[in-house]
C-alpha cells in the first residue's frame, strides 16, 4: 500500500481488491499483544511494544469511551498490576484486558460489500456516537446507527486514534438493586469518568509532527493521565501541542473535549456528561504552563490505608500513589473563561465535589465532629499555600499590578493579626494553644469572607479587617485597596496562615 500526505488530506493507493489490502491495513492499525492495544500509529517505541503498561492511557481510555460495550470489543475481568518506578518504588494500575475478536473485520466485510468508492449508504456501529444512549420511539424500534458513504465509515474506523484520552475524577452513581432482594436499598457508589480530546486540525503534516511527540509525553506519565476537570484536560493538550514557544500559528482553531461516565437516570452504559468547546489563547496557555509548573500532580509514598480501595490482603498493595492537585480544576476553569486566576477559589468545582463529600463522610466517622464541604475543601488547599504563593508571584499571572499590591496589604495585615494572637497566647496563656488561636482565627477570617457576597459586605469586612490589622504604609501610599471587587474574595484568602 502506498500513501501520500499533504497539509489537507492523506492519499492511499493499491493494487489488489479493496478487502484485502483494507483488511490488512485494519488488522496492522490495531494490534492487540498480550491483550493490550497495540497502535504502531502512536506507539513507536520499543519499550511501548514491549511494555503493555505503557499504552494503557490509550488501552483504558478507548474501552471507557468509543469501545466501552463488551460486546463491541470483548474483554477480561479487571486485573491489578503493580508498576516500578525504580528499584524500589511501584504503583498500582487496574485495567481489563481485550480478548482476541474480529470486529473491526467484521466492520470492514459490511462495508465493502458494496466497493469502498461505492455512494450507497452503509451502517456503522457504536462508536460513531461514543457516549450517545440510543432511545427507543412508540414503534419500539432501536434508534438507527450511523449511515454514510463507505469512505467516511473507513475513516471513523481510525477516530479513536486521534483523540487524547484523560481520567477525571471519580464520581458516584447510584447502584442498580439486585432483583432478588426486596429490602435492599439503592446506594451510590464511584464509577470513574473519562475525557477525549479531540482537535479541530487544519494542518495535518503539522499535526502529524507534533502529535506523536504529544503521545510520547502523556504514554506511562501517571502525572500527566489524570486530570481535575474539563479545562484542565483541554488546556494540557494544547500547551503540550504549542510546545515551549507557543507559537499561535500551532494553536487548533478548536478544541473539543468530552467527558464520559456513568448516570443515576441511566446505567446501561457510559454516556456523554458534559461537552467543552473553546479556542485556545496563546495568553491562556502560557498562565497554564505557570499553572502546571507550580502545583503539578506528586507521586507520594502510601500510608497502610492508602494503598488499597479494599481491605482484600490478597490484593497487590503498592509503595507509592498519585497524589492529585486541589486548587489546578478550579484555576483551570477561570484561565478558560479568561476571569481572574482566583475566582471563587474556596469554592470546590463540580467534579471533586463527590470525592470531597466522601472524605467529609469518613472524617465525621473518624472523629464524630462535623465537617462542610467548604470548610474541607479549603483545608486541602491549605496543603498547597506554598505553590498558591508561588504561582501568585508569577506577573504572568495578574491583570494588572495593583491586584499584586493589593494582595500583599492583606498577607501582612494577616501576619500581623497572627502576631496579635500569639502575644495574647503569652500574655493570657489559657486552654487553647498558639496552633489553635491561629486555626480559629483563620477559620474566621474564611467564614467572613465566604459571607460577603455583595460589595457593600465586602467592603465592610476589609474595613474591618485592615482597621483591626493595624497602620499600613503600603496601603496608605495606594489606592488600590479602597475599591475592592467581589472577585478578590478567593484573592485575599488567609492560605499562609494555614
Amino acid at each position: 500500500m502506498k500513501w501520500e500526505m499533504n497539509t489537507t488530506s492523506v492519499s492511499l493507493s493499491w493494487q489488489e481488491n479493496d478487502f484485502d489490502a483494507l483488511s490488512r491495513f485494519l488488522k496492522w492499525s490495531w494490534q492487540i499483544p498480550d491483550g493490550v492495544l497495540f497502535l504502531p500509529g502512536l506507539h513507536r517505541t520499543q519499550d511501548e511494544r514491549d511494555h503493555p503498561w505503557l499504552r494503557l492511557d490509550t488501552h483504558t481510555g478507548m474501552l471507557e469511551t468509543f469501545f466501552q460495550h463488551n460486546r463491541v470489543v470483548p474483554r477480561e475481568d479487571p486485573e491489578i498490576q503493580l508498576i516500578p518506578l525504580d528499584e524500589n518504588s511501584t504503583l498500582r494500575v487496574t485495567f481489563r484486558r481485550i480478548k482476541q475478536h474480529e470486529c473491526h473485520i467484521n466492520q470492514l466485510k459490511s462495508i465493502l460489500k458494496k466497493g469502498i468508492n461505492n455512494e450507497q449508504l452503509v451502517v456503522l456501529k457504536s462508536w460513531a456516537y461514543p457516549g450517545a444512549a440510543k432511545r427507543f420511539g412508540a414503534t419500539d424500534k432501536e434508534e438507527a446507527s450511523w449511515t454514510g458513504r463507505p469512505k467516511i465509515a473507513f475513516l471513523l474506523l481510525f477516530t479513536p486514534i486521534a483523540c487524547i484520552y484523560f481520567e477525571l475524577p471519580r464520581t458516584k452513581a447510584k447502584r442498580t438493586k439486585s432483583p432478588k432482594s426486596k429490602t435492599s436499598k439503592e446506594k451510590r457508589r464511584f464509577t470513574p469518568n473519562f475525557a477525549f480530546v479531540i482537535p479541530d486540525v487544519n494542518d495535518l503534516e503539522m499535526f502529524s509532527s507534533r502529535f506523536l511527540g504529544l503521545k510520547s509525553s502523556f504514554l506511562a506519565n501517571f502525572l500527566r493521565v489524570h486530570v481535575r476537570g474539563l479545562s484542565d484536560a483541554g488546556l494540557r493538550f494544547s500547551s503540550a501541542f504549542a510546545g515551549k514557544e507557543m507559537n499561535i500559528r500551532l494553536q487548533p482553531s478548536r478544541v473539543y473535549v468530552v467527558a464520559m461516565g456513568k448516570v443515576n437516570h441511566y446505567q446501561g452504559q457510559n454516556i456523554r456528561k458534559k461537552v467543552l468547546e473553546f479556542k485556545p489563547s496563546v495568553f491562556g496557555l502560557k498562565r497554564y504552563t505557570k499553572l502546571i509548573n507550580h502545583i503539578p500532580d506528586t507521586i507520594i509514598e502510601a500510608r497502610r490505608n492508602e494503598n488499597t480501595d479494599t481491605e482484600d490482603a490478597t490484593v497487590a498493595k503498592a509503595t507509592h500513589w498519585v497524589r492529585h492537585s486541589t486548587a489546578r480544576g478550579r484555576i483551570s476553569d477561570n484561565i478558560i473563561m479568561n476571569t481572574y486566576w482566583y475566582n471563587n477559589l474556596l469554592l470546590p468545582p463540580h467534579w471533586q465535589l463527590d470525592e470531597l463529600e466522601d472524605e467529609r463522610e469518613y472524617q465525621q466517622k473518624a472523629s464524630s465532629k462535623g465537617i462542610s464541604i467548604e470548610r474541607l475543601w479549603f483545608m486541602n488547599l491549605q496543603r498547597e499555600w506554598r505553590e498558591l504563593m508561588e504561582l501568585s508571584k508569577e506577573d504572568l499571572m495578574w491583570d494588572s499590578p495593583e491586584e499584586q499590591l493589593f494582595l500583599s496589604i492583606f498577607q501582612k495585615a494577616l501576619r500581623r493579626l497572627l502576631n496579635k494572637e500569639e502575644d495574647k497566647a503569652r500574655s493570657r496563656g489559657g486552654t487553647r494553644t498558639l496552633k489553635k488561636r491561629w486555626d480559629d482565627r483563620v477559620e474566621g477570617i474564611r467564614r467572613d469572607l465566604l459571607h460577603a457576597k455583595t460589595p457593600a459586605l465586602l467592603r465592610k469586612f476589609v474595613v474591618e479587617f485592615l482597621a483591626e490589622a493595624g497602620w499600613s504604609k503600603t496601603l496608605t501610599d495606594s489606592k488600590c485597596a479602597a475599591n475592592p471587587r467581589p472577585e478578590d474574595v478567593a484573592l485575599i484568602c488567609p492560605l499562609e496562615g494555614g
